[in-house]
This record gives structure tokens, C-alpha cells and sequence, in this order.
């Protein structure tokens, strides 16, 4: 239930199919990400910085390939979101995969380069870079960090988190989430029991 929380949004490129796209350093970092192919790029809008989807998810980072390849439309759409105060980040295309309007495709695309990444409007930086600026959604708090997995999904009056322990083994560790002013339960998928959390503390960020 609810809807998926992610801060980075990937947008795989123009070529199909995309199964090539896995991101563990992003979650890795404590955060999570979604992907979007190139026909859905179009539906996105921009409100005060946050990027949303046609059915209302919201992201703060949209991760352009690592490819020279890239549409003049697209480009054109990554404009629109950045001069909607849209955080975009990437690697500089050259030129158009596509033989429509050769070669004047390729010069639509050296303008936009020229305006986008040129400018600075657009940073050629790793996605680390970004997330090292951001608070972590799910943080663990000692040097452990291995074999934890987390899905955060949102509703209108709950956060929910999916931990996953891979390992045979229980565990007790420590870890920070994104949420504030909650009580926070622990729903046992196993037994089918809720019980409110006793032991917790919120911190300043």
C-alpha cells in the first residue's frame, strides 16, 4: 500500500530494452531510486524543485546516462525541468541516436549541451556527489552495514519501511529514518503482530 518513496529518479535512455540499470550504490548511501524509460520522460512536471511522475511520485535527483546519445526532445524536456528548478544530473551527450533530421539533430543537440551542461544548469558530477549533500532515508548507526535491505513506502498518514535481514541469524542494530514526529510500531510479518516501538529517540536532522 502507498506509494514508493525514492529520491533519485534514473531515466535509462532511448534505447530498448533497459535491464541494465541496477543503482546498489544509491542504496547503499541509505536512499532508493525508480526508473523511467524515455516515452514516460514527457509526463514529468516540476513544482518548487521536486520532480513528479504522472501518478504523483516526487523525486529531488533525475540521473541522465552515461551515453553520447540523446534526443534533441529530450533534451528539450530536460530544459523544461531544469528551468523549473529541477535538479539534473549526467554525462554530456554529442549527438542523436536517431536518423530523424540528419545531421541537423546533432547540432540541436550541441545547442542544448551548450545551454544545459555549459551553463552549469545540468553538472556532469556522480550521484554520490549529490547524496553526500542529502539526510539519508534509512540510515544504519554502527560499522555493520551488510545483508540490510529497505523499501519505504508512504501513505497519507504513514510511513511504512520493509527491513530485510539476510542473513540466518538475528540482529540488533541501530538505524536513523527519514521520518519525524511518529510513533513508530514494528509490524512482525511473521506472527501478524503490531506493537508500538518504547525505546526511540529523534534527532535534530
Amino acid at each position: 500500500q502507498g506509494k514508493n518513496v525514492a529520491d533519485v529518479l534514473v531515466f535509462t535512455g532511448e534505447s530498448s530494452p533497459n535491464t541494465a540499470f541496477l543503482k546498489p550504490e544509491i542504496k547503499q548511501m541509505g536512499f532508493d531510486y525508480d526508473l523511467i524509460a524515455a516515452n514516460k520522460l514527457k509526463d514529468l512536471t516540476v513544482k518548487d524543485g521536486i520532480i513528479y511522475s504522472s501518478v504523483g511520485n516526487a523525486y529531488k535527483i533525475l540521473v541522465l546516462p552515461n551515453s553520447d546519445f540523446i534526443k534533441p526532445e529530450t533534451l528539450h524536456k530536460v530544459k523544461e525541468l531544469v528551468d523549473g528548478g529541477a535538479k539534473v544530473i549526467g554525462q554530456k551527450p554529442s549527438q542523436s541516436p536517431s536518423l530523424t533530421n540528419f545531421p541537423n539533430a546533432d547540432e540541436v543537440v550541441k545547442k542544448y549541451v551548450a545551454e544545459l551542461w555549459t551553463s552549469g544548469l545540468v553538472k556532469e558530477i556522480p550521484i554520490e556527489t549529490v547524496l553526500n549533500q542529502q539526510i539519508p532515508d534509512f540510515k544504519i548507526e554502527n560499522s555493520d552495514k551488510t545483508d540490510l535491505s529497505f523499501i519505504h513506502r508512504k501513505t497519507e498518514d504513514a510511513d511504512i519501511y520493509f527491513i530485510a535481514n539476510a542473513r540466518k541469524e538475528a540482529r540488533e542494530i541501530p538505524i536513523s529514518f527519514r521520518v519525524s514526529g511518529k510513533q513508530p510500531e514494528l509490524w512482525n510479518a511473521e506472527k501478524g503482530t503490531i506493537k508500538d516501538l518504547v525505546v526511540f529517540q529523534e534527532n535534530e536532522d
